[in-house]
């Protein structure tokens, strides 16, 4: 069996081959977590590896998973003046309408994803938010409320 050994970072520090279940109980007395690698993993976890809570992930392949957040985490990372004017703007433009109800109906906003992107520089372009602001907010630092932290 390989097991990898998680510090208090939640990082993988070791990687080990153990004979059986009694090794990786005798493990557990000693180590803050233990963690069985031999079934489920491509590829194999190694050192460096991050456990999010569920499963060890490779932080140089997850950047796309702490780009998501809730929808109430978007709308917080807005005044409440850039909300009320985007919610009056999308009254007159069918297109903003479209983006203003996708949002609704997400179970959360990907900030990494193409079509976020291209609905923040379409906001951008109508004079709505200025491309500072948009960078602000879809590139500022996700916080531990803000993250989405379904599947």
């Amino acid at each position: 069996m390989k097991i990898a050994l998680i510090n208090n970072s939640l990082t993988v520090y070791q990687i080990l081959d153990v004979e059986g279940e009694q090794d990786v109980l005798d493990l557990m007395k000693r180590i803050p977590m233990v963690v069985d690698i031999s079934v489920g993993y491509d590829p194999e976890p190694s050192i460096g590896w991050v456990w999010d809570g569920k499963s060890l992930v490779d932080p140089d392949q997850n950047i796309i998973q702490h780009k998501k957040i809730t929808k109430l985490g978007l709308r917080q990372r807005m005044t409440f003046q850039e909300l009320v004017v985007l919610t009056e703007a999308a009254q007159a433009s069918i297109p903003l309408k479209v983006i203003m109800e996708n949002l609704q109906v997400a179970t959360y906003i990907d900030l990494s994803r193409p079509e976020t992107i291209a609905a923040m520089n379409m906001i951008v372009s109508m004079g709505l938010l200025t491309a500072q602001r948009a960078s602000e907010i879809l590139n500022n630092p996700i916080t531990e409320l803000e993250r989405y932290k379904g599947e």
